[in-house]
């Protein structure tokens, strides 16, 4: 850990940010039901400057900068100051009361200091951040019982199942993490030597409770090093009357691949056996070029064989074999039912998977704008 910004080498934000690509990717958490517009005059603009710190970031007395915790919030002009779109507080008085997203998956438990934590609940991810200690309500899969004062646990799908349902998820937490003889000042404000190699983290230690896992028999933790490979043998999670107790800090990681057990279903009956034999799903090939339909069935079960052929613990997108050129090349794609271009899933980095990078159209974005009834 060179830097502040650096962040390639740090344990403990690479492993968040792996677990955060599930989260964010799969669009787990909704964007906002309701956006909140504010205005500026020019006037406004300049003597912003002159606003103390308290005001930021909105810059807009009277704005609750707590807006932005429940509802999406959105500049409408510069030219005019207009009073805010609603102008309710957000925050209550007190300092002591819970804050939640307009969408109900987001909380922010405030309290006094040292005490507060934000909570994620989507059915396929959950996550528990902050002074986790002071938890009181489990979340509707997750619950952790912790010796660490300040922590971050996140739990994940591994596949586009529900944690309830799902046979892999990616458990990750994390607590403090420094480099070997790291030095801070007095005031804990700035370091005074960055240290050396190797890094060292706090492990998370106590045990996390997995609830509601719909009809499992078995579940276990995989501990795994930087590379997402195994790190000593499995731990299994012990069941009880509220769930199933999966211990941690046994092994100095902050990742874990959890494997669940269900009742045995043929392919026929599950999964990739209940797609029709007739469905079909855009590919585009990374090496020829190359684009073509194929039957989205078949193309699951290769991607499965592929991936079980990986010796990754975490579920990569491998390229399948593109049956133009014969290279591994071949992944899903989109076709835009505006302009017809066909291409890669995700080809706009950082934006919504099937966002067309030829003219723009998103049909993602579409249909969340027809269900919330503004822009987004």
């Amino acid at each position: 850990m060179p830097s502040h910004f650096e962040v390639r080498p740090d344990p403990v934000k690479m492993m968040s940010v792996a677990a955060g690509a599930y989260l964010f990717l799969r669009g787990d958490v909704l964007p906002a039901q309701e956006t909140i517009y504010r205005s500026y005059s020019p006037e406004e603009v300049r003597e912003s400057i002159r606003l103390p710190s308290s005001q930021r970031p909105f810059f807009a007395p009277g704005f609750d900068p707590a807006t932005a915790l429940v509802h999406a919030t959105r500049i409408r002009d510069f030219n005019v100051a207009l009073p805010p779109s609603a102008g309710e507080k957000i925050t209550p008085e007190g300092g002591g009361a819970t804050l939640i997203s307009d969408t109900g998956q987001l909380a922010w438990h405030r309290g006094q200091k040292r005490q507060g934590y934000v909570t994620i609940e989507t059915d396929r991810s959950q996550a528990l951040i902050g002074f986790v200690q002071r938890t009181d309500k489990p979340l509707k899969n997750l619950a952790a019982t912790v010796e660490n004062e300040f922590c971050a646990i996140l739990l994940t799908s591994l596949n586009d199942k529900p944690i309830a349902q799902a046979d892999r998820l990616l458990l990750v937490t994390t607590a403090r993490a420094a480099n070997t003889g790291m030095k801070w000042n007095d005031k804990r404000t700035s370091l005074t030597d960055w240290g050396k190699e190797p890094s060292v983290i706090e492990p998370v230690k106590g045990f996390v409770t997995l609830k509601g896992l719909d009809s499992a028999t078995r579940i276990e933790a995989v501990p795994l090093d930087s590379g997402a490979k195994p790190l000593g043998k499995p731990i299994p999670a012990e069941k009880t009357s509220d769930g199933y107790h999966l211990p941690l800090g046994g092994a100095a990681t902050p990742w874990y691949l959890i494997r669940v057990t269900h009742p045995s279903a043929s392919q026929e009956e599950t999964g990739v056996g209940l797609i029709s034999e007739d469905e079909q799903v855009w590919v585009k090939c990374t090496r020829c070029g190359q684009s073509y339909q194929m039957g989205l069935r078949q193309f699951f079960m290769e991607l499965e064989a592929k991936s079980k052929a990986s010796s990754s613990s975490i579920p990569v997108l491998l390229p399948l074999k593109c049956a133009k050129c014969g290279q591994d090349g071949i992944r899903r794609a989109y076709k835009c039912s505006q302009c017809a271009e066909v291409f890669s899933m995700g080809s706009v980095r950082g934006n919504l998977q099937d966002r067309c990078p030829k003219c723009g159209y998103s049909a993602t974005e579409t249909k969340r704008k027809a269900r919330t009834g503004g822009d987004r």
